[in-house]
Parts: C-alpha cells; sequence; structure tokens
C-alpha cells in the first residue's frame, strides 16, 4: 500500500503480488461472486419493480419530446440538516448535513465528508450512503449527502452531474468556519455514477457551473470511491457514447 498524491487530491493505492495459482483462484472467486450479484438483482427485480427507478445504466441525451420527469422533494432524513447548495434547472439541490455529537461549529474544525450517490448519471437517492454518513459522523467527521441532477428528474447528461459534484464540494469550502469544518481536510466519496462524480471533482480541470464562484477551488483534499466510473474513454470506456460530445 502506498500514497500517492495527485496535486491537492491523495490517492491511496493498494498494490500485492500473487501467484498464477492464486490469481486464478482470485477470478474464479470473482465470477462467483459476480453469478450471485445477477441472481440477487434478478430476485429482487421480480420482487420490487421500484428497483427500475435506480438503474444503473447510463443516461442518454435527453429527448426534447419527453415531458415527464420525476417529482423532486426535499427528502426527510431524520437526524439531517437540509440546505440548499444550489438551484439549477428549476430545482433546489441539497446537501443532508450530518454534525458528530456535542459538535461546536463556532470554534470546531473537522474533517468533511460529502457522498454522491449511484445511479448511471439517470436515477438515485441522496439515501444510498445514509448509513456510511452517519457512522462517520459518530467517528467525529460532519458528513453530508449531496443530491445532483440526474436525467431521469432533470433531463440532464453527466456533464451538469459533474458541475454540481463541484458545486458542493465549493459549498462546504465556502462556508467552512459557519458548519465547523476545516476547509483543508474534506473528502469526496461515491459510487459507480457517483464514484465518477466524486472522482471527478478532485481530478476534472473543466465542466465547472458558470454560477459558481470559481475562486474557491472545488478540489477535495481526499476521495473514497467506491466501483467508481473512471474511465468514460473510447477504448471500453463504461458509458463514452453519453460523454464523447465534451
Amino acid at each position: 500500500m502506498y500514497l500517492k498524491n495527485s496535486g491537492s487530491t491523495k490517492l491511496i493505492v493498494f498494490k500485492h503480488r500473487t501467484s498464477a495459482a492464486t490469481q486464478a483462484r482470485l477470478k474464479m472467486t470473482l465470477e462467483i461472486c459476480r453469478f450471485v450479484c445477477i441472481v440477487l438483482v434478478v430476485g429482487y427485480t421480480l420482487g420490487n419493480t421500484s428497483l427500475h427507478a435506480q438503474s444503473d445504466r447510463p443516461a442518454q441525451a435527453p429527448s426534447v419530446a419527453a415531458t415527464k420527469r420525476d417529482k423532486v422533494d426535499k427528502l426527510e432524513i431524520p437526524g439531517a440538516i437540509a440546505e440548499v447548495y444550489k438551484n439549477a434547472s428549476g430545482t433546489d439541490l441539497y446537501l443532508y448535513i450530518f454534525y458528530p455529537e456535542g459538535h461546536k461549529a463556532e470554534q470546531d474544525r473537522r474533517a468533511a465528508a460529502v457522498f454522491f450517490f449511484g445511479g448511471g448519471w439517470n436515477s438515485g437517492s441522496p439515501k444510498q450512503f445514509e448509513q456510511h454518513a452517519r457512522y462517520l459522523a459518530s467517528r467525529g467527521m460532519v458528513t453530508a449527502l449531496a443530491d445532483y441532477r440526474v436525467k431521469s428528474r432533470q433531463r440532464t447528461t453527466p456533464k451538469e452531474c459533474v458541475a454540481d459534484g463541484k458545486s458542493a464540494v465549493r459549498y462546504l469550502r465556502k462556508h467552512a468556519a459557519r458548519l465547523g469544518i476545516d476547509s483543508n481536510r474534506i473528502v469526496a466519496s461515491g459510487g459507480s455514477a457517483g464514484g465518477h462524480v466524486a472522482a471527478a471533482t478532485g481530478t476534472l480541470p473543466a465542466l465547472d457551473d458558470a454560477e459558481d464562484d470559481l475562486n474557491i477551488s472545488p478540489r477535495p483534499n481526499a476521495l473514497i470511491l467506491f466501483n467508481p466510473v473512471f474511465d468514460n474513454g473510447p477504448d471500453g470506456g463504461w458509458g463514452h457514447s453519453v460523454v464523447e460530445s465534451y
């Protein structure tokens, strides 16, 4: 294991040498796990049609003929304080913030983490990482669940998802003193498409929201990524057809 610096963002990289026989066993184990996951997903889909709302298929370009949109509501998450971090596409986008017990914002300067949900840039819920956020708050961090625009609700593309992710990090950094966090200890985290959004906040120099204060850095100080979409390139990158225009 070693720590690799990427500008101001730190990545933890794991390296481990294994024999050919061990690699073969690992490959077989991964295939078995993949099969079990497929069976579980299919079974859950048959029993609960709401899973389709969380589809991880990549978002396609918005259709001008599309008129139906998912209803956008402020979520009620017990223990979380909801703050609007931006308004875009006619939608208030919220951060659902958890504070540690005994937190004193006027004097504390705690590390913070913001989580971005997965859903193929198409759908998803900020609640996906609720337990992660609660746990880290119980360990002394200020944590936030970020809502961001997706195709099913705002008819947007991954470009807007990334812009919103950057806006969320900027919001935490801008309001660090009021929230009682250390502006130099902000973590961005997410899974799948949310992992892509989190990674993009730390690595992409473009795709900022023009309405943001661009003097405030959107780059987190560390990344925690769960099965992220990290490669959108033309050589087999996931969702390339959706993002190739930019």
